[in-house]
C-alpha cells in the first residue's frame, strides 16, 4: 500500500478504479476486499467490491454483495449506482430499478442516472417510462447515441411518431465517433424497417454492421474450425467412456443461435408455476473453464481437448452449485444461453436428466435477424453477411452431429411451428420435459418477469407471425449470405 492511512477512502477508490480500467478484475476484487476490510462502514467501497466481482464474473458473490449492501439502506450515490449496475448484470432487475430510482432522487437531473434507470425500466417492461427517460437524456445530451438506439427499440415507430430526423442529424454529427455512428445506423435501420422502407433500412443496418466489422479482429475460419474440432473430439468413443453424471432434473437448457425465438420460448415455459426463467446464464461455460484450470496435468492449450477429460459428475455438481443463489427454490429452471449448443455433449454427460431444447429457425431469417442486431460483445460473425452464412453452416453441422451422437436426447423446436401452433408445440415440449402443460404459458406476455435480451420488447406482445420469411423483404441485398446458405 502506497499511503500511510488505510482508513482514507479516496486512495482505495483510485486503486480499484485503476485495476478496473486496465482489465485487472481479479486485482480489483483483491483491492476492494482489502478496502472494505480497512473501512467496513463505507457503502461506496462495498459497491465497488460488488462491481469488481461482477466484472470478474464472480456472479454469486456479486449478487450476495449487493443484497447485503441494499439491506443496509445505503444513501451514498456511488453505492446506489453500483447496486443498479451490478443488479442489472446479474439479472436482478427488480433491485436495479429500486436502487436507481433512489439514486435519481438524489440527483434527478443526472442524464447518466436517467439512462441507467431507463434501461432498468425497459427490462421490467415499463416501456413508456423508459421512453420518457431516454427523451430526457437526449434533450440534455443530443449526441448520446446509446440512448437514441435504445429509444428506437422500445416500440414500433409510425409515420406520425418516429425519430428519423433526429437520428439523421445525430449521424451527421457523429462522423468522428465510429461507435456512436454505428449505434445510430442500427437505430435508423430499425425505425425505417418499422415504416416499411426496407431498402433504406438495409442500407442503414449495413452501414452499422460494416462499421462494427471494420473495428474488430475476427477470423470466421478459426471459429468454423473450432466447431469442426468439437465434432472430432466429442465422438462416440468419448461418449462411451463417460461415467454417470449429476442426476438432477432441475435444469432446462434452451440452445441454438440468437434471434431464433429462444426468449419467446423461455417466456412461455417460464410462465409454468414450477419453472423459473433464469435468463442467459453463463454458468456452464464458466464451470467448464474453471474445471479445466484445475486439471492436474494439461499437456496443451487445447481447451476443447481438455474439456473432454472433465469428470461429468463433478462438472454437473459444480454447475448446479453455481446456480443455487438464483435457482435453488424452484423445481426447474431454464438456462437460456443460446451458445450452450457448443457444450451440448458435455451437458448431456454432466446432467443426463436435464432437458436440452434446441430452437431453430429458417436460416435466412435467423441470419438477417442477427445481422440487424447490435450485440454486446458476442457473435462477432454476425457483422458480415458471408461470415454469418459460414458460421451458420458450421453450427448446423455441429447440431447434426449432436443429434447423431445423442439420438432422442435433444428436443427440437422450430420457431415457425411455435408461432403457428403455440399450444401444440408447448404441450409436446412440456411432455418431453416431464412437466404438465399449463395454459398460463400461452399468456406469457402478461408476465411481469424481467427480460434483458434483444427481444425484451417483442416478448411483451402476444405472438405474431410477421417475422416468418421476413428475410424476403431484403432478398435483393443478401446475395453473399444466400450463396453461403444455398437458399434461393
Amino acid at each position: 500500500m502506497a499511503w500511510d492511512d488505510p482508513t482514507q477512502e479516496g486512495p482505495w477508490t483510485t486503486l480499484i478504479e485503476s485495476c478496473l480500467a486496465r482489465g485487472a478484475f481479479d486485482k480489483a476484487v483483491e483491492s476492494a476486499l482489502s478496502a472494505t476490510a480497512a473501512i467496513p462502514a463505507s457503502h461506496g467501497l462495498q459497491g465497488m467490491l460488488a462491481f469488481s466481482r461482477l466484472m470478474n464474473r464472480d456472479f454469486p458473490e456479486a449478487e450476495a454483495a449487493i443484497e447485503s449492501l441494499w439491506s443496509n439502506r445505503p444513501t451514498d450515490l456511488a453505492a446506489l449506482t453500483h447496486i443498479g449496475l451490478v443488479a442489472t448484470g446479474v439479472g436482478r432487475h427488480d433491485l436495479a430499478r429500486a436502487a436507481l430510482e433512489r439514486a435519481l432522487q438524489l440527483r434527478p437531473e443526472d442524464p447518466q442516472l436517467q439512462f441507467n434507470l431507463a434501461t432498468a425500466l425497459r427490462n421490467v417492461g415499463e416501456l413508456a417510462g423508459a421512453e420518457t427517460l431516454y427523451d430526457s437524456v437526449i434533450r440534455r445530451q443530443p449526441d448520446h447515441c446509446e440512448a437514441h438506439k435504445n429509444r428506437s427499440d422500445l416500440r414500433r415507430q409510425t409515420l406520425d411518431r418516429n425519430h428519423l430526423s433526429e437520428l439523421r442529424a445525430a449521424i451527421g454529427r457523429a462522423a468522428s465517433d465510429w461507435r456512436g455512428a454505428m449505434m445510430l445506423h442500427y437505430a435508423l435501420g430499425k425505425e425505417l424497417e418499422d415504416l416499411g422502407d426496407h431498402d433504406a433500412a438495409f442500407a442503414a443496418y449495413d452501414a452499422g454492421a460494416k462499421l462494427r466489422r471494420r473495428h474488430m479482429q475476427y477470423d470466421v475460419a478459426a471459429d468454423v474450425e473450432r466447431l469442426k474440432r468439437i465434432i472430432r473430439v466429442f465422438d462416440a468413443e468419448w461418449l462411451g467412456r463417460q461415467p454417470i453424471g449429476c442426476q438432477s432434473t432441475e435444469p432446462l437448457f434452451i440452445i441454438g443461435l440468437p434471434r431464433t425465438g429462444s426468449t419467446l420460448l423461455e417466456r412461455m415455459m417460464g410462465a409454468h408455476p414450477g419453472v423459473l426463467a433464469a435468463g442467459e446464464m453463463h454458468n456452464f461455460g464458466i464451470c467448464v473453464a474453471q474445471r479445466i484450470q484445475r486439471l492436474e496435468q494439461r499437456q496443451s492449450g487445447d481447451m476443447i481437448e481438455a474439456s473432454a477429460h472433465l469428470d461429468p459428475l463433478q462438472l454437473g455438481d459444480a454447475y448446479l452449485a453455481s446456480t443455487r443463489h438464483r435457482t435453488g427454490k424452484h423445481p426447474h429452471f431454464i438456462d437460456k444461453l443460446p451458445g450452450n449448443f457448443l457444450y451440448a455433449g458435455l451437458i448431456a454427460a454432466a446432467l443426463p436428466n436435464a432437458a436440452i431444447i434446441h430452437i431453430h429457425r429458417n436460416p435466412a431469417d435467423a441470419a438477417f435477424a442477427m445481422y440487424k442486431t447490435l450485440f454486446n460483445q458476442a457473435y462477432p460473425f454476425s457483422y458480415d453477411l458471408r461470415e454469418t452464412g459460414r458460421y451458420i453452416r458450421g453450427y448446423q453441422n455441429l447440431m447434426a452431429h449432436w443429434h447423431q451422437l445423442l439420438p432422442g436426447r435433444i428436443i427440437d423446436v422450430a420457431y415457425e411451428e411455435l408461432v403457428g401452433d403455440p399450444e401444440g408445440v408447448l404441450r409436446e415440449v412440456f411432455r418431453r420435459c416431464r412437466l404438465s402443460f399449463d395454459p398460463g404459458s400461452l399468456a406469457f406476455f402478461h408476465s411481469p418477469d424481467a427480460v434483458s435480451t434483444a427481444s425484451a420488447v417483442q416478448v411483451r406482445q402476444p405472438i405474431y407471425r410477421t417475422s416468418v420469411q421476413s428475410w424476403r423483404h431484403y432478398a435483393r441485398h443478401l446475395g453473399p449470405l444466400l450463396e453461403e446458405l444455398e437458399t434461393r
